[in-house]
């Protein structure tokens, strides 16, 4: 008794063709069809793997897994849809042709950049005189909620962000505008106005003491 073979209900089938194979070395590639969409796909003499929309599909890359997150070319910049993880070393080209070593930060944009100081950047430069407001500050002793942090860190010590009530240019903001954290390495600027304020007085008490003795 025969039959008649049909399709799995539910499961969406496409039409898959080719004009060729995928090969090393080429100069244009091959190009595939998944139905009305064309591909193209091609090993560089590099050996690099590229695969470009041919209908203007700004988001054609590669995908890891069914429904996973996939690493694509958005105009001249690469972008992956969701978290990056790197185990072990991120290497990071030249930021600017021309410059040393440096500390790098996520700007307001979410994007790794670096921090500049020359004045050539900056306007309405004002001598700063005063932060008394660091003494309010309360060093303390905390730990991790998150156990393995904790149990591998142990008891920490540092700052919270209610330092974001004293000066909140210190600290930055999660994405719902709360603080998240401290710029630990921006301390050392009001410590320093602070250190000089100390050194003025303890220099004025010195010429005092002398012109009385």
């Amino acid at each position: 008794m025969g039959s008649t073979a049909r399709p799995f209900e539910g499961i969406v089938t496409k039409k898959i063709s080719s004009t060729g194979v995928i090969h090393g070395g080429g100069s244009s590639g091959d190009a595939f069809q998944v139905d009305d969409d064309t591909f193209l796909v091609d090993i560089n003499q590099a050996n690099r793997l590229s695969l470009q929309g041919m209908q203007n599909r700004t988001q054609a890359g590669i995908q890891f897994g069914s429904g996973g997150p996939y690493v694509y070319l958005d105009s001249n910049v690469m972008r992956v849809d969701t978290n990056w993880v790197v185990d072990g070393y991120l290497v990071i080209g030249s930021l600017q042709s021309g410059t040393n070593y440096g500390p790098l930060y996520r700007n307001n944009y979410g994007q790794i950049s670096y921090n500049v100081s020359s004045e050539r950047y900056k306007d309405n430069i004002v001598v700063a005189e005063d932060c008394s407001w660091i003494y309010a500050l309360r060093p303390m002793t905390f730990e991790w909620k998150n156990g393995e942090r904790a149990k591998a860190e142990s008891t920490q010590l540092g700052l919270t962000a209610e330092v974001h009530k004293l000066y909140p240019q210190l600290t930055w903001l999660d994405k719902e505008g709360k603080p998240e954290g401290v710029h630990y390495e921006w301390l050392a600027v009001p410590l320093l106005i602070e250190l000089k304020k100390l050194r003025k007085g303890f220099n004025e008490l010195k010429t005092k003491l002398s012109a009385q003795a």
